[in-house]
């Protein structure tokens, strides 16, 4: 940490004389220098402390409406009901499939499937 940190100062300080240094360096170990420290770290924190807070808001906000979104998907529709119409078993178990290969007209084909309970 002390390696980056020394890397960034040198930067930050570059256009600096070492006269100029030495009076920063005077100004910060002194008790008004302390406080101004003291002061500029807590102000820091403060305020990372509200970015974070408000960016945890927005992220809840987000995520809230996307889960709502997907509760409030709208259903296509119904699931299909069970239908009334059943295959004749009796058609069913002598070849049901055979019998539509072989039928040579729509009413034929038609024939094989009945309502269940014999009407058309």
């Amino acid at each position: 940490m002390r390696v980056p940190l020394r890397r960034y100062l040198a930067y930050s300080y570059r256009d600096m004389s070492d006269a100029d240094l030495k009076h920063l360096l005077a100004f910060l170990e002194s008790p008004p220098g302390k406080r101004y420290v003291s002061a500029y770290v807590a102000s820091l924190g403060a305020g990372f402390d509200a970015m974070g807070r408000r960016c945890g808001e927005q992220l809840g906000e987000s995520l809230r409406e996307l889960a709502q979104a997907q509760l409030d998907v709208p259903r296509v529709g119904p699931p299909p009901r069970p239908s009334r119409h059943r295959l004749r078993s009796s058609r069913l178990l002598d070849g049901s499939s055979r019998a539509v290969k072989n039928a040579r007209s729509s009413r034929q084909i038609a024939s094989i499937w009945s309502p269940a309970d014999g009407r058309s």
